[in-house]
C-alpha cells in the first residue's frame, strides 16, 4: 500500500490511491511500452488487491474504514470514506482488476487475467445493484446502517464515468 506522506511519520496507507498503482502502471506502459517495470511492479499491484487493509462488507464490496484510510472524499464529506460498501472504492477496485487483467493478458498470463476480469466484473455487478439510484440516476457514495447514506457525492459517480462501469443501458445518453 501506499503511505500517506513518504518519507514522514505518517505511514499509513492511502487505500485508494493506492488502488490506481494498477492504472497508473497500465498507463506508463501504455505511453512508453516498457513493460519491464510492469513487470517488475505487478507483484505490488497484486499485493494491493489482495491487502489486509480492506474490509469486506456483507455484500462483498469493501468498507471503508481506518485500515485503508481512504483520502478522495474527505473534501465533500468526512463521513463518506468510513461508509459500508463505499461506492469510491468499489469503482478504484474495478478499476484496478481491469488494469490488473490488462498487465497479465499482456505478459500471457490469461487465467491470471480472466480472474481480474471476472472479479472486476463481479464487484461491478455488485456495485450497480447495491449502490446505483435508479430513481435519481447516480451512485449511492455508500451505506449507513444497512441504508444508503443520505447525502449526495460525485466522487462515485464521476470515478463511474471515467473507468466505464456503468452498464450501457445505464450510460448517460
Amino acid at each position: 500500500m501506499i503511505p500517506c506522506v513518504v518519507p514522514a511519520y505518517l505511514r499509513k496507507p492511502h487505500g485508494d490511491f493506492s488502488l490506481l498503482y494498477a492504472v497508473w502502471l497500465r498507463d506508463y506502459w501504455a505511453r512508453t511500452g516498457d513493460l519491464t517495470v510492469v513487470r517488475d511492479c505487478l507483484p505490488a499491484a497484486e499485493a494491493t488487491l489482495n491487502s489486509e487493509a480492506w474490509t469486506n462488507s456483507r455484500s462483498d464490496l469493501w468498507d471503508g474504514d481506518e485500515r485503508a484510510r481512504l483520502f478522495i472524499c474527505w473534501g465533500v464529506n468526512n463521513g463518506i470514506r468510513l461508509l459500508a460498501e463505499n461506492g469510491p472504492v468499489a469503482i478504484l477496485r474495478i478499476a484496478a482488476h481491469r488494469a490488473a487483467a490488462d498487465h497479465y493478458e499482456t505478459h500471457g498470463q490469461p487465467a491470471n487475467a480472466a480472474q481480474h476480469r471476472n472479479r472486476a466484473e463481479t464487484v461491478r455487478q455488485l456495485a450497480v445493484e447495491r449502490l446505483w439510484l435508479a430513481g435519481e440516476g447516480r451512485f449511492s457514495p455508500g451505506t449507513l446502517g444497512g441504508h444508503h447514506f443520505p447525502h449526495t457525492s460525485p466522487h462515485t459517480d464521476v470515478l463511474a464515468l471515467a473507468f466505464g462501469v456503468l452498464p450501457p443501458h445505464l450510460e448517460p445518453k
